[in-house]
């Protein structure tokens, strides 16, 4: 309906990992004609259009604007004058303060260039991401131009997660399950999921382990999906989400929330127990953390860097949330040498980070 009414709205379509946000957007594409999704798999949206060119067999031009590429797709594939752009994913683009200003350009360049062709178009943004954090991406001139509504993909409540496994389990052959598996993991991936709650995907990623990895043979050729299998499961999982979480970034900021999280251990040997919701890991001087960087990022060649790189992949790791960085008061249990020294506290869970940093090969830099 809103493709087809004469001025069609522009969506910020957004939810947790697994929703079937993609899927929407690449079904409409089957259904309807002149639908472009781009899909940002990379930090640079410049390599992300011109990957989007040739998919589309149209020829990226040297130093030609992102805006002007996207256009020249869509005038030699539409057919039509209605046209539907997606930009999936847009997550992945490298956030900063050259993002919400580039990006946003590019978005008002393309919304004008395609109002000067006379086409009628929307343009969709999905992202896991709030709809209030829209401007970080934007900027004030697309954001207005855009007039952005909300869209939202729900996760899967517990009892929706329990009942599609449970609908999926019976199409395996030879295989049994208990209750207490099932609702194991519903129950965790609902609540527990690091950012990926009501994700369906990882529900199937999970039980899918469990039957090949640890589920109990109960006689020959047939197997049975336990409690025990599932927990052995999930907690694979866990360390392989921050195992990805690390390798998506650049390996020179990865290194750096490592360093935070051995020199915690370090400092804190002993002294660390399990914390409750919304207890803090103790603090480690930033001027350690950095020496112990350099220490690690030299014994891989990775020498020569200033401490203001160090710096912004900090408040990189600040504005995912993973660290908190402040000048603390004095506290007698901490060791002050300089009173305006930068302290870090890790926000992440410390444990399944340090087990994580434990599967990577740090000699081998990406």
């Amino acid at each position: 309906r809103n493709r087809e009414s004469e001025n069609p709205r522009n969506y910020w379509i957004y939810g947790n990992r697994g929703l079937g946000k993609s899927l929407t957007a690449s079904m409409f594409k089957e259904m309807t004609e002149d639908t472009f999704i781009i899909t940002c798999n990379s930090p640079s949206f410049k390599k992300v259009v011109e990957e989007f060119a040739v998919r589309n067999g149209v020829r990226p031009r040297a130093r030609e604007d992102p805006s002007l590429t996207i256009l020249r797709v869509i005038e030699e594939r539409a057919k039509g004058e209605k046209v539907t752009i997606f930009f999936d994913d847009i997550d992945r683009l490298a956030l900063g303060p050259a993002l919400s200003r580039d990006f946003g350009i590019h978005i008002c360049n393309i919304y004008d260039r395609l109002l000067d062709r006379g086409f009628r178009f929307s343009i969709h943004l999905i992202t896991t991401k709030d709809f209030e954090e829209a401007r970080k991406y934007l900027g004030p001139s697309a954001e207005s131009r855009l007039n952005l509504r909300a869209m939202k993909f729900s996760p899967y409540s517990e009892e929706e997660l329990k009942q599609l496994i449970i609908q999926r389990l019976k199409y395996i052959d030879d295989l049994e399950w208990s209750e207490e598996a099932v609702s194991y993991i519903a129950t965790r991936v609902a609540k527990d999921a690091e950012g990926r709650e009501g994700d369906f995907r990882l529900a199937l990623e999970i039980t899918r382990s469990a039957i090949v990895n640890y589920a109990e043979e109960v006689e020959e050729g047939k197997v049975k999906l336990t409690q025990e299998a599932a927990e052995k499961a999930w907690k694979e999982r866990e360390t392989d989400y921050w195992v990805e979480t690390l390798r998506g970034m650049p390996f020179g900021r990865a290194l750096l929330l490592a360093s935070i999280v051995w020199e915690t251990l370090d400092r804190y040997e002993g002294e660390i127990e399990e914390l409750g919701e919304d207890e803090e890991y103790y603090p480690v001087s930033w001027s350690r953390v950095k020496k112990r960087w350099r220490s690690n990022a030299e014994a891989v060649g990775l020498g020569g860097i200033k401490d203001h790189r160090l710096r912004k992949w900090l408040d990189s790791l600040r504005e995912s949330d993973l660290v908190e960085a402040k000048t603390l008061a004095k506290r007698d249990d901490y060791n002050y040498t300089n009173m305006r020294e930068l302290y870090i506290t890790l926000k992440a869970d410390l444990m399944k980070l340090f087990y994580a940093t434990q599967k990577i090969d740090w000699k081998k830099p990406w």
